[in-house]
């Protein structure tokens, strides 16, 4: 089955990433608050590591032919951030959800929203039985969106030297919630 190369909700619209999206990609890497949570010291990244972590989102459509899409804003064309999977880091059988999000996009419900409508495409078009999230253990945030979109804890985790949560969703509990019996 093809995936996507975009991705419409409610508000957002995602598209495949290009080139062209690296600019808005920066703003992720260099805003500190943003990669408190994204970066293993806390830290924004110099460019040339912001380049090789593009690049590797660009490659991975390639290979593998899915993974990040850049959201924005329908109405506005807003850059809000990306939101999408790879091929999760501990177990090369499962694929892990990942998302970030410029920090005025904050606080409005965006997250959610982008990680219920991949978590769906995900199962829909991919062949994976389980999407795993991880966050780290200070994120609060972020565990309320794997939440939200349907992941449920499962462990605490070593992940980099820096404790984690672990969240999963099965192919056969999200089947249960989308079709739940009465």
């Amino acid at each position: 089955m093809v995936f996507p190369e975009y991705c419409v909700t409610e508000r957002l619209k995602g598209d495949r990433p290009t080139p062209s999206d690296f600019a808005d990609y920066c703003l992720l890497f260099q805003d500190a608050r943003v990669t408190e949570t994204l970066t293993l010291d806390g830290q924004p990244l110099p460019l040339d590591q912001i380049q090789a972590r593009f690049k590797t989102h660009l490659k991975r459509w390639e290979k593998l032919g899915f993974g990040v899409w850049m959201f924005r804003e329908q109405a506005t064309n807003q850059f809000v951030g990306y939101c999408g999977f790879r091929i999760y880091l501990l177990n090369e059988t499962e694929i892990e959800l990942m998302y970030a999000l410029i920090t005025d996009a904050w606080g409005k419900g965006y997250a959610t929203e982008m990680a219920k409508a991949c978590v769906q495409l995900g199962f829909e078009r991919l062949e994976y039985d389980s999407i795993v999230g991880l966050t780290l253990e200070r994120n609060q945030a972020s565990q309320h969106v794997l939440e939200k979109a349907g992941l449920m804890y499962e462990a605490h985790k070593q992940y980099r030297g820096l404790p984690h949560m672990a969240y999963r969703l099965t192919r056969d509990a999200w089947k249960n919630r989308q079709h739940p019996i009465n």
